[in-house]
């Protein structure tokens, strides 16, 4: 092995600058930075799994008698621009992105008040969460988790009732297609 200590390497005016050929094995040691701060990078994902998303409300959402879709309007984080919808409050799976995916919905409930949570695939219901909170402290925070498997184009949402009228401090959710 040959070893070449320089300080910078530099293109030929007009051309690319190609380190190997095709099957070549370029290693970054142990220890060692790859810093592309300020480059555009193509070609390299920086997480297996996508596409994802993290979204959240921008208000208090209200849970009322009748079945209403969190209003999540704020996005976070989205590996596919658009997949997430802000106005209609909906994931649309991209093209060529189908698979197994794992959704969460975080929420906080008031205490005494029963609530239903479920996740809506392409218009019907498909997996639901209920639960009573009537014995726990007020505020308390649940996380339920759902697996669905989704073809590009088909589109989730999430919904929520009550058989009482309250509002909560806001919601989060995240989607993500798990690399199986």
């Amino acid at each position: 092995m040959s070893t070449i200590n320089v300080n910078a390497i530099d293109k030929e005016s007009g051309s690319t600058l190609t380190l190997g050929t095709s099957g070549t094995t370029v290693d970054i040691p142990s220890g060692a930075t790859l810093d592309v701060t300020g480059a555009t990078v193509s070609g390299l994902s920086t997480w297996e799994n996508t596409p994802n998303f993290l979204v959240s409300t921008s208000a208090d959402q209200s849970w009322s008698s009748t079945y209403s879709k969190f209003a999540f309007t704020t996005v976070t984080s989205e590996s596919d621009s658009g997949s997430w919808d802000t106005t209609n409050y909906k994931f649309t799976v991209p093209s060529g992105k189908g698979g197994l995916y794992l959704f969460n919905v975080n929420f906080f409930v008031q205490s005494g008040n029963n609530y239903y949570v479920k996740t809506i695939i392409n218009g019907s219901t498909e997996g639901k969460f209920v639960s009573s909170a009537g014995n726990v402290p007020g505020n308390t925070k649940f996380s339920p988790v759902w697996i669905h498997e989704l073809s590009a184009g088909d589109t989730i949402e999430f919904q929520k009732y009550s058989a009482g009228s309250w509002t909560n401090a806001g919601a989060t959710a995240y989607g993500v297609r798990l690399h199986t």
